[in-house]
């Protein structure tokens, strides 16, 4: 990430104290952010979250099924 220079005199020392710990907090963000983008590249779950049996009763989204119905609204 590009980060421009920051030159500034003051002879305030709070801007200092506050340039310093904007500085710190970027910082924390940053390893952050880098932690949470190896966890999203993991392949996900290593086990399952739940195990399905025969006679189990599912709940299932009927958008990707295909039926002899031409409309959903018309089938039993």
């Amino acid at each position: 990430m590009f980060k421009p220079p920051l030159y500034l005199q003051t002879r305030l020392q709070s801007i200092d104290e506050q340039i310093k710990y904007l500085e710190q907090v970027q910082k924390e963000v940053t390893a952050a952010l880098l932690l949470v983008a190896q966890e999203m590249r993991k392949k996900g779950p290593t086990t399952e979250s739940h195990a399905f049996h025969k006679d189990d009763l599912v709940l299932l989204k009927a958008t990707n099924l295909q039926t002899t119905h031409p409309k959903a609204k018309l089938a039993p």
